[in-house]
């Protein structure tokens, strides 16, 4: 049993490595360039794109980039050096130049107002579903029972 729960423990953190990579990737990959956005609507110039580059670490593999995505999630990440070093603790997703604060934080904020609305929803879909099912296994084969399945249909769709 110890044997088995070890093993799914492993393939489990093996998944979640590939998939984290994968999503790494994808946004890695997309066809604009993150340097140049930190520096403005106005920047063409390709000396201050270049060092947003370097100081952002993206000049680095895509592989090195990832591994020191994944160490920010455990130890935190600097970014920047000098008079504009920013760092964001552990778990570090990033820094939001948008924003102007650590990705975390962002979250953190957004997470009450994020939980209230999911539990308001859950409790909602809970009444609602359950009271269609009571009444669909009630009515049976009735108006009662199609209408209910009919509307649960298209409320999940």
């Amino acid at each position: 049993m110890i044997n088995y729960l070890a093993r799914r423990i492993a393939i489990s953190v093996a998944i979640l490595f590939a998939v984290s990579f994968a999503v790494y990737l994808i946004f890695a990959i997309l066809p604009f360039d993150p340097a140049a956005l930190t520096c403005g609507k106005n920047c063409n110039d390709p000396t201050i794109i270049e060092a947003n580059r370097k100081r952002l670490g993206y000049d680095l593999p895509i592989w090195t980039q990832y591994f020191i995505f994944l160490k920010g999630l455990f130890v935190g990440r600097t970014f920047g050096e000098g008079a504009a070093t920013i760092f964001c603790p552990a778990p570090s997703f990033g820094y939001s130049f948008q924003e102007h604060a650590c990705v975390t934080s962002s979250i953190l904020e957004a997470l009450p107002v994020t939980l209230s609305l999911a539990i308001g929803a859950l409790v909602l879909w809970l009444i609602i579903g359950v009271g269609l099912g009571i009444l669909a296994a009630r009515y049976r084969g009735r108006a009662a029972d199609t209408g209910s399945t009919v509307f649960v249909l298209i409320g999940t769709s």
